[in-house]
């Protein structure tokens, strides 16, 4: 048998009613549950930090970029439009 350790925890009354019932359901003891769930996290991909420079250096370019101009004629068609083509083309 694989040795245990003795953890203490502290669960609200909905997180500790919520563990009673899913014990239930599975014919489980409430430690089974808790340590299912501690193996689904292991699991789990570890999250990707977040670069907060990083994202400063982003939001200063999209800043920038954002101020241009556009240096030409720019968009003289809706979607609309264009679907309106395609539609056209198909043999009815």
């Amino acid at each position: 048998m694989v040795r245990m350790i003795r953890k203490q925890i502290l669960l609200s009354p909905k997180q500790h009613a919520l563990v009673k019932r899913r014990a239930r359901e599975l014919d489980v003891s409430e430690a089974d549950v808790l340590r299912d769930r501690v193996d689904a996290i292991a699991r789990e991909e570890a999250p990707l930090k977040l670069d907060k420079k990083a994202w400063a250096r982003e939001r200063r370019y999209i800043m920038t970029r954002i101020g241009l101009k556009s240096e030409g004629p720019g968009r003289d068609w809706t979607r609309e439009e264009l679907y309106d083509e395609r539609l056209a083309r198909i043999p009815r």
